[in-house]
């Protein structure tokens, strides 16, 4: 794990940018997964080629239960940036959670969509820990899937309520993790996470390449 102190959320992208160059150098990265906090609407609001190209796949690190025209809807958010930057993927290579359907659906279709990909883990995976310490969106409140890689709650602390996600004990399995903890907001759940007391701490693979963009302001 690797702790960089950032002033903003910009700077965390700017950072993030200087070591994806890095790995991207060293290895193939083809699975990603996106938040749809401010960390991952940054990073994509910049995004290029040098990240992303035909064969990479998308993927997104949860959902709100709303439907696609809803300004709550992360998958329409995800896709219209990367239109935005001319990053025009064919729709086979957006793995969405499905809307409109049962969340227990839609559940059982990622499961098998995962499945069908022979998605282990991620490649990378782009994450915002949360004021209570969840992460994407698994909460305390979530329910589990029986795969252990997929959770659902309809009780978010905020709205939209319905929250459909991968588990955070799956998304930290991913070979690199940048995880973002900025605002004055979130200062307790980020010490709480790096010493243990987080909703998610026990969670987290030191075996992973784990890079934690802290506020530069937390004590």
């Amino acid at each position: 794990m690797k702790i960089i102190e950032v002033p903003s959320i910009d700077e965390a992208v700017s950072a993030a940018k200087i070591i994806l160059n890095e790995i991207y150098q060293a290895k193939r990265i083809k699975h990603i997964a996106f938040t749809g906090g401010r960390f991952g609407e940054s990073f994509l609001s910049s995004i290029d080629n040098n990240f992303i190209n035909q064969e990479t796949e998308i993927f997104q690190t949860d959902e709100r239960l709303v439907s696609y025209d809803d300004n709550a809807c992360i998958q329409a958010m995800i896709k219209r940036l990367l239109s935005n930057s001319n990053l025009n993927l064919e729709t086979d290579k957006l793995n969405f959670f499905e809307l409109d359907v049962s969340h227990d659906h839609s559940m059982h279709s990622m499961s098998n969509l995962l499945n069908k990909k022979k998605v282990s883990v991620f490649d990378l995976v782009f994450l915002s820990l949360g004021e209570d310490g969840h992460i994407a969106g698994d909460f305390r409140e979530s329910d589990i899937f029986n795969d252990n890689r997929i959770c659902y709650t309809d009780k978010a602390k905020k709205p939209p309520k319905k929250r459909i996600s991968y588990t955070a004990s799956w998304l930290l399995k991913s070979e690199h993790i940048f995880l973002a903890a900025v605002g004055k907001e979130k200062e307790k759940a980020f010490n709480d996470f790096i010493n243990g007391r987080g909703l998610h701490s026990s969670k987290i693979n030191n075996d992973k390449k784990i890079i934690i963009f802290k506020d530069e302001d937390f004590k």
